[in-house]
């Protein structure tokens, strides 16, 4: 059977395999080490891939079942964002509220889904997580995740506006291909910033320390 949108459904799949393998690194953090923030993101990763998956196959096949379910596992993937990166940067009662917060949302965004199927609202969406891993990003400029965040963050933004855009290289290369191509760099960056990511109030040099081990890593 032909892809009605090969490059795309393609595209969408490497983007699917690549955070398979970033949240099967993420998910080695042991528990009880300060590493729930990296766990999470492991998650976040996890939920990314299925979206990835599922948006292939609906680019490809068509279906508005799996363009629905798409946009489920993108919101919670953004849900996993958020919690991590709150983990690593709160710690008691301001965890807590902003986890609930974040909780809320995630509900919201569910109940937006099944109503409409828009995916501007999803790039909305991972706005606020985006928001957050920005504010650890600058917080953080002159440890090691800061730049790796900030670079993630950026890069997806430019990613977003390309998709929005509505650029087409060619008939079979549109802007949402081009999307999932300036897409794959940047989850890189926010893999290798997670990959350093620990839980605030844990160590005594401060939410976040270096990893010299995750920090060499692919």
């Amino acid at each position: 059977m032909a892809l009605s949108e090969p490059v795309t459904a393609l595209t969408d799949w490497v983007l699917s395999a690549q955070s398979v393998f970033c949240s099967w690194k993420l998910l080695q953090a042991r528990r009880g080490e300060g590493r729930n923030s990296r766990r999470l993101w492991g998650w976040a990763f996890s939920a990314l891939a299925a979206a990835s998956l599922l948006g292939g196959a609906h680019h490809g096949f068509g279906g508005n079942i799996l363009w629905k379910a798409t946009l489920v596992f993108f919101g919670c993937s953004n849900f996993f964002l958020l919690a991590g990166i709150c983990v690593a940067l709160l710690f008691g009662r301001a965890r807590e509220i902003v986890l609930g917060g974040a909780g809320l949302k995630l509900f919201a965004f569910l109940g937006w889904v099944f109503y409409r199927d828009d995916f501007r609202f999803a790039l909305l969406d991972v706005g606020i997580p985006f928001a957050v891993i920005l504010v650890a990003g600058f917080k953080w400029r002159k440890a090691p995740p800061g730049k790796w965040l900030l670079g993630g963050v950026f890069l997806s933004v430019a990613a977003s506006l390309l998709q929005q855009s509505g650029i087409t290289l060619h008939p079979h290369f549109d802007h949402n291909g081009l999307y999932h191509v300036v897409q794959m760099p940047a989850l890189y960056l926010l893999y290798r910033g997670g990959l350093l990511l620990r839980d605030a109030g844990v160590e005594t040099g401060g939410p976040v320390a270096p990893d010299s081990t995750a920090a060499a890593g692919p």
